[in-house]
């Protein structure tokens, strides 16, 4: 059986990229990342925080969303939220309770 050009050209370089890929397999643990170098606060905490910042601040809910948060000491998270254009921060507890919201200019 003879193959033609194209195809046998085709099956060398298929062969070729997957040797090539399967060198490229790592065997080390997963790399640390962002969100696991530093304690985040849960998604619902940040939900919390973007609800109650909407109440306080007088803003429309579906405007207001957390950008970011992290731990700023343990069991109280710092969220960072976005309330309609305009940059706010709420403390919040891991039982949920919010401590502060305010606007930061």
């Amino acid at each position: 059986m003879k193959l033609r050009p194209q195809f046998a050209a085709t099956t060398v370089f298929a062969t070729a990229a997957m040797l090539l890929a399967g060198g490229c397999a790592s065997t080390s643990g997963p790399q640390q990342t962002i969100r696991s170098a530093e304690s985040t606060a849960p998604a619902d905490l940040q939900l919390t925080c973007a609800s109650e910042a909407a109440t306080s601040l007088g803003a429309d809910s579906t405007r207001v969303l957390p950008i970011a948060s992290s731990t700023t000491e343990p069991g109280v998270y710092r969220v960072d939220l976005n309330v309609d254009g305009s940059p706010a921060v709420c403390m919040v507890n891991s039982d949920g309770s919010v401590l502060s919201v305010e606007r930061v200019s």
